[in-house]
């Protein structure tokens, strides 16, 4: 599902024009990713009903247009140069269709040259929902790490966190 103009109209951390990225709402991504770029390919998370989960609160899930990444990119390409690594986010980015990730993913590497790596944030569904062949390509294009939240191995927590799967 692709963003809405006015989901994009009041992003914070991102001056009117070409010099800043494009945020909305706060950004979340793990320790070990605190000094890398963060590119925000989705806002919120397409799952959105876990009871413990505060993070995406009031962001309705939905993928950000290429036109805005691009300018993201650029913003990196001319400013990040230092950062060697990229953090995919909004709430579980894996959401987003195979060919989106090929698309960011090939864009990361040709405007990102020193770009070692790539991260996100993904749900056991999101992993579940692509083929071998869809992840084997993405980790070809340089996706290298997902964090997932592996809350609990037990059907009854699970069902009472809403976290939509089980344990097989």
């Amino acid at each position: 599902m692709p963003c809405a103009p006015d989901t994009l109209a009041t992003p914070t951390g991102r001056a009117d024009g070409p010099d800043g990225f494009d945020y909305v709402g706060e950004g979340y991504r793990p320790p070990s990713e605190a000094h890398n770029i963060l590119i925000q390919a989705t806002v919120g998370c397409s799952h959105g009903v876990c009871t413990f989960c505060s993070g995406h609160a009031g962001k309705r899930f939905c993928i950000k247009d290429r036109a805005v990444l691009e300018r993201d990119l650029a913003f990196a390409e001319r400013y990040c140069t230092r950062q060697d690594r990229v953090f995919v986010i909004d709430g579980n980015a894996l959401a987003m269709p195979t060919a989106q990730w090929e698309w960011l993913l090939e864009h990361i590497r040709r405007r990102l040259p020193w770009v070692t790596g790539v991260g996100s944030f993904a749900t056991a569904m999101d992993v579940a929902a692509k083929s071998d062949a869809e992840l084997a390509r993405l980790r070809d294009l340089g996706l290298d790490r997902i964090y997932m939240g592996v809350d609990s191995g037990l059907a009854s927590v699970l069902r009472r966190v809403r976290k939509g799967i089980d344990p097989e």
